[in-house]
């Protein structure tokens, strides 16, 4: 497969996902073919379908692994909405992968001020800043802010929109 194809392959990916949304092989081929071809800014536009299809799938428990992996090929990638950051965030702590709980969760209240669920989120990061000695002094000033957050019904634990699955300037 040539470099200049790439857009076809991934144009084929999306057409079998839209018409067969069920094949969750598909949203891993896809993924491991961004992995693979190094596409950046398409892996980490992909990667929250990806989430939701590892969870309707009942392969919850790879979505740390799978966004390492993003991680190993854009070392500054953020999702793009809270819920998402959030529900990261979750599944780093459980893994014990604090720092990068931490990194998910610092600024959402910025980033994202009409979050529902900041309270939860800054009591998870809280939580996760407790655990580590060298921030431990931060988690109260944490615990501080949270407190100023309505505390919300429920979050949805992956991201509820669903967006255009290649990036706009592709």
């Amino acid at each position: 497969l040539k470099r200049g194809e790439y857009r076809q392959l991934f144009d084929l990916f999306v057409q079998v996902q839209q018409q067969y949304p069920a094949l969750h092989s598909y949203h891993q081929r896809c993924f491991n073919f961004l992995l693979n071809a190094r596409m950046a800014e398409w892996l980490s536009h992909y990667f929250p379908h990806y989430v939701l299809a590892l969870r309707s799938s009942g392969r919850g428990a790879q979505i740390h692994s799978a966004y390492k992996q993003v991680l190993k090929i854009k070392a500054d990638y953020k999702p793009d909405n809270a819920e998402l950051c959030h529900a990261l965030a979750r599944e780093c702590r459980d893994k014990g992968d604090n720092m990068a709980a931490v990194k998910l969760l610092t600024g959402l209240h910025k980033t994202w001020p009409q979050y529902p669920g900041l309270r939860a989120a800054y009591e998870l990061l809280a939580d996760t800043l407790a655990d580590l000695p060298e921030l431990q002094a931060q988690a109260e000033k944490c615990r501080q802010l949270a407190a100023n957050f309505p505390a919300s019904a429920s979050v949805a634990p992956v991201p509820a929109r669903r967006a255009a699955l290649a990036p706009s300037n592709a």
